[in-house]
């Protein structure tokens, strides 16, 4: 748990983070839908965004001898949107407090498209209607604007003040303070300082009770950039969460990346934390906040807003905000399973394309580059389907959606497509869409599916696009493990029977915005004797994760880099990737290498390896709950008849306890005449 200090000169409340940029936004709605709002918003921040690159690259060029920084070819051959003179930020933003500023800006977004065909359609283009209040709108305008390459420097301290000072930072008391909190320690901060300190893990040195900036961090690591917080039940309160948020953000600004865990996530498997920790430092490259060297790009932290806002809008949205947005959680899981090094990569209900997204960081992490998976995906939904294009290209990412929103069942844009790997989070239990007219589909080779529920549709389409050794990860209802309504339970089994399953994982609820119900997550394989991996046919693993996850609002859960890194390191030993040995091997020089996994073993109530011959003998269903069995519980190592006798008598106590309470009570209400 991070400590504040004394010394209060941080910027934790200056706008440039994603959560205060928000909160202000936010406030400019007034009575306006969220979904409505929203492509106002996210527009805006993918004009700043083009706006940003464009001038970059303007001011390189008025520097370079007989460079011309008005010719579009200059642009395009970087890949970078040419920005015609009246689309500019500049240009707008001196024209925020304008009464036209709604036709102004549909003017620039119809310019950027004309003048870049690979954006067309795709803008919004409709500023000008009359119920967008104009002056919230130049309002919003200026605070996009407020989105820079990096927050400013913190003051420092004048000259003389503060006792101890390094870097603008007051150290008077630190000493103190920090030896109070070493005494004061939790177990699993003392588990995990063990298993960090002395340059133990990955040859990092990490440091305990350490000073950045305003706080006092548990562990931290300056040379990886990372903070590592462990969390009592306290954290979980709505104060405490608004608290370590602005606390994150403040550290981000700094540099740092922010990785917590629950103490009994520590406690309880600490060798999954660790797991979460190197794939962080391996994985995910630090904020370009200050004291990061200053290369962070403004694109780089308008995309992390663009990808902030689309799940604030998603949760502001409901249940309407999950047929675009994913909770980046899952979206996690499902790339870290599949683990898609190189290849086709296919999403046919793509929604805002987080999982294309997540996809390049795992590339790029992992010593490759973005260009070495190729992206296809469809969305029906037009709006979707413009949020979807313009987070890949403000990402600089380049995929196949389409030319226009299409049906996948109706009009499957991708008929010839076989992928490497195929990726989703299909609408679930979709009733009303249009079975009855593709009876004979190619598609359903293992049974036609029911015309009042699309589940084994979208099933059966992910495995007619898999390429002969491809592997696809989707989110499902929970219904479609277990149903045996209208044929879905024959077409489940001869999917089985197929021996295309290869893990099931059930997730906690609360997960989702489209519902608060527990869902799963079905992973398939062409084959199971593919040499990348172990070959295990007639085989199956069953993760049981429902009581994963911690609450971030009253309503909505998230799984934890902890709890990630737990499902995903299983399905990765089950599977027989990775290199087994011991955690904290130092990343080979190169190609990054895949993180090291421990042998696989069943762990009663999480997972098992099931054989064929006992999915049947469950009829063929699919619930983890059924194969895992319950959890075992800790024997205490005290003898039953000596347990049960200290219980008894204590039950004993608590009835003569109870019966004298009883009899004070209708004394007292005696005396007070209403005995």
């Amino acid at each position: 748990m991070a400590t504040k200090t004394k010394n209060a000169n941080g910027n934790g409340g200056q706008l440039g983070f994603e959560a205060t940029l928000w909160a202000a936004a936010d406030k400019m709605r007034g009575n306006m839908d969220a979904s409505e709002y929203k492509n106002v918003v996210l527009g805006l921040i993918f004009l700043k965004y083009i706006s940003d690159a464009f001038e970059e690259k303007h001011t390189a060029l008025k520097k370079e001898k007989g460079a011309d920084p008005e010719d579009r070819d200059e642009y395009v051959a970087v890949n970078i949107f040419w920005v015609p003179p009246e689309a500019r930020w500049t240009c707008l933003l001196g024209r925020a407090k304008d009464p036209l500023i709604g036709k102004l800006l549909d003017a620039a977004m119809i310019a950027i498209e004309r003048d870049n065909p690979g954006l067309k359609g795709v803008l919004p283009k409709d500023y000008a209607r009359p119920h967008l209040d104009k002056h919230r709108l130049g309002e919003l305008i200026d605070l996009i604007g407020t989105i820079n390459f990096r927050p400013s420097p913190p003051a420092p301290l004048p000259n003389g003040e503060g006792g101890h000072y390094r870097g603008g930072f007051d150290f008077s008391g630190l000493v103190e303070r920090a030896r109070e909190l070493r005494r004061n320690q939790t177990p699993a901060e003392a588990i995990l300082w063990e298993l960090l300190r002395a340059r133990r893990f990955m040859d990092l040195k990490f440091r305990r009770q350490h000073q950045i900036g305003d706080y006092i961090v548990d562990l931290c690591c300056v040379e990886a950039k990372l903070v590592v917080e462990t969390d009592g039940p306290i954290h979980e309160r709505e104060d405490k969460r608004k608290h370590d948020h602005k606390r994150d953000a403040y550290l981000e600004t700094l540099g740092f990346r922010v990785r917590r865990f629950r103490n009994e996530e520590v406690e309880q498997n600490p060798q999954a934390v660790l797991e979460a920790i190197k794939r962080t430092i391996e994985e995910y490259p630090s904020p370009g906040g200050r004291g990061a060297g200053g290369e962070g790009r403004s694109q780089d932290i308008l995309g992390r807003v663009y990808e902030y806002f689309l799940g604030q809008f998603a949760r502001a949205e409901g249940k309407k905000g999950g047929e675009f947005y994913t909770p980046q959680c899952v979206d996690k899981v499902l790339v870290h399973m599949l683990a898609p090094y190189k290849g086709r990569v296919y999403d046919p209900c793509d929604g805002s394309c987080g999982l294309f997204v997540q996809s390049e960081r795992f590339v790029e992490a992992h010593g490759g580059r973005v260009g070495d998976i190729s992206i296809f995906g469809q969305e029906s939904n037009p709006t979707t389907w413009r949020l979807g294009k313009m987070n890949l290209a403000i990402r600089g990412i380049e995929g196949n959606l389409g030319n226009e929103p299409a049906d996948t069942f109706h009009r499957d844009l991708h008929k010839d497509l076989k992928a490497d790997y195929v990726l989703a989070n299909f609408p679930f239990n979709v009733s009303d869409w249009g079975g009855d007219r593709l009876r004979e589909d190619v598609r359903w080779k293992f049974g036609v599916p029911p015309v009042g529920n699309a589940n084994f549709a979208w099933i059966q389409h992910i495995i007619h696009h898999l390429a002969p050794q491809g592997m696809a990860g989707f989110v499902s209802a929970n219904g479609a493990m277990s149903s045996n309504q209208s044929g879905e339970g024959e077409i489940r089994k001869n999917i089985i029977e197929s021996d295309l399953v290869d893990c099931m994982v059930a997730l906690p609820g609360q997960l989702f915005y489209t519902t608060q119900i527990p869902v799963c997550l079905w992973f398939i394989a062409r084959d199971k004797t593919d040499r990348r991996f172990r070959s295990r046919p007639g085989e199956t693993l069953f993760i049981d994760a429902r009581k994963m996850g911690r609450l971030i609002d009253r309503v909505h859960r998230e799984l934890t880099d902890g709890d990630i890194a737990k499902i995903v390191g299983t399905y990765h030993a089950w599977r027989g990737d990775g290199r087994a040995g011991p955690l904290g091997h130092p990343k080979s020089s190169g190609k990054a290498a895949r993180p090291a996994v421990a042998p696989y073993q069943d762990v009663a109530g999480f997972c098992k390896s099931a054989k064929l011959e006992e999915v049947r003998a469950h009829g063929h269903v699919l619930t983890p709950g059924r194969y895992v069995g319950a959890e075992e519980a800790e024997d205490d190592g005290e003898p039953f008849d000596q347990k049960m006798k200290r219980l008894t008598a204590t039950l004993e106590e608590q009835f003569a306890e109870s019966a004298r309470l009883e009899k004070a009570i209708r004394q007292n209400l005696k005396g007070l005449g209403h005995g």
